[in-house]
């Protein structure tokens, strides 16, 4: 046991010693905050939002460059949202003007939507003042703002529909790369050993699958440890999202069934994890890796481009069988269940038949690293793995 919990430190220490290692936990949140930060860099500054008052002349008076405001008296709200343009907007005044109701073709910027929140309470606001010729501590009574509706005309469930598919994405991108880290980092760790011979040594004071289940069990600490990084990095980005959109965000992510996600994550990466190390145990050096080894990057990668292509449809026929089958489970299966789209049945099966293949990759793994870790000089071929196997 003090052999076993050795070899699992070593590997560990040897992990977070290797500047790879950081460059995977760090490349994929420094890649997201520049995809973020550059399209603000690079906006140009948008034209003025012409805005159509119905309801409320005083408003006619507010100047400011972002926004111009035109009164338009005894016209139909209806009749004039049919004849809205790009860059234009509606106001609908309520009774005394304590609600307003605002129409646009498109969505306004988060700047524009802050905007005019801002400018219609204080307009509001100095407008009771001067009528009823208030105190400062009666004005300062009247500064909660009104209550302001958007709606965005024909577009009622886009953008929901839109920050699903923008999560979808995000997460299948997400898993991709941490499934890949973590199958070539075992891969490499076991080609290094191979290659200088220290297997020899290891092999030693371990048997080859006290060695292998060592080695999985700290490659599983390791993305453990790079998932509480990046979803700390991601609650840390999420404070930079405005007010408007952050409700909407966390609303959403709170509907998310992340338990869920979490055991179709980490069964993945254990059968990947498995899989990526009896490839390193058959293959000679990272130039001449083994078929096995060059077999494991199509599931994940067709898998990939075709949950990118599916994710606006959970329920399409093709992205169900990917959710089932083993290899791309881990990554189709999180899509359809953020969309809420999964019935227990199917996600218990799905799971089920996840787990089995991972047993079944670890009695395979297992199997190959007795057989092939000492092999030298050599590239298996499917045939002499098979009859390394039957041995």
């Amino acid at each position: 046991m003090r052999s076993f919990a050795l070899i699992y430190l070593r590997e560990i220490k040897v992990r977070l010693r290797d500047w790879r290692f950081w460059l995977g936990f760090l490349l994929l949140p420094l890649i997201g905050g520049l995809s973020l930060l550059l399209p603000r860099l690079l906006e140009r500054p948008p034209k003025p939002l012409q805005v159509y008052v119905i309801g409320d002349s005083n408003l006619a008076q507010i100047r400011v460059a972002e926004m111009a405001f035109v009164p338009v008296s005894a016209a139909s709200p209806d009749s004039l949202k049919e004849h809205l343009g790009p860059n234009q907007a509606l106001i609908v005044a309520g009774k005394a003007g304590k609600a307003f109701q605002i129409f646009s073709t498109e969505d306004l910027s988060l700047t524009q939507e802050e905007a005019l929140r801002r400018l219609l309470h204080q307009v509001k606001t100095l407008e009771k003042a001067r009528t009823l010729g208030l105190s400062t501590q009666a004005l300062a009574e009247l500064q909660e703002p009104p209550e302001v509706h958007f709606y965005v005309l024909g577009k009622s469930t886009e953008s929901r529909k839109g920050l699903v598919m923008l999560l979808s994405s995000l997460t299948s991108s997400l898993l991709y790369i941490l499934i890949m880290m973590t199958g070539y980092s075992i891969l490499l760790s076991t080609l290094e050993e191979k290659t200088n011979r220290l297997v020899e040594y290891l092999l030693i004071y371990v048997k080859p699958g006290q060695l292998l289940t060592a080695k999985v069990l700290a490659m599983l600490s390791l993305t453990m440890l790079q998932l509480a990084g990046w979803a700390g990095m991601g609650l840390l980005a999420l404070t930079q999202v405005p007010e408007s959109l952050l409700s909407t965000l966390t609303g959403m992510l709170r509907g998310v069934p992340w338990l869920e996600i979490g055991f179709f994550v980490l069964a993945g990466v254990v059968l990947y994890t498995f899989l990526y190390a009896a490839a390193g145990a058959t293959s000679e050096s990272v130039t001449e890796l083994s078929g096995l080894a060059q077999a494991l990057q199509w599931p994940l990668l067709l898998g990939f481009f075709a949950l990118l292509t599916l994710s606006s449809d959970p329920a399409h026929p093709l992205l169900r069988f990917l959710s089932h089958f083993p290899l791309t489970a881990p990554l189709a299966m999180p899509i359809r269940l953020i969309a809420g789209s999964v019935s227990l049945v199917e996600e218990s099966l799905s799971l089920l038949l996840l787990l089995l293949t991972a047993a079944g990759g670890g009695y395979f793994a297992a199997r190959v690293y007795r057989a092939a870790l000492l092999l030298y000089g050599q590239k298996l071929s499917w045939k002499a793995l098979w009859q390394l196997l039957q041995a």
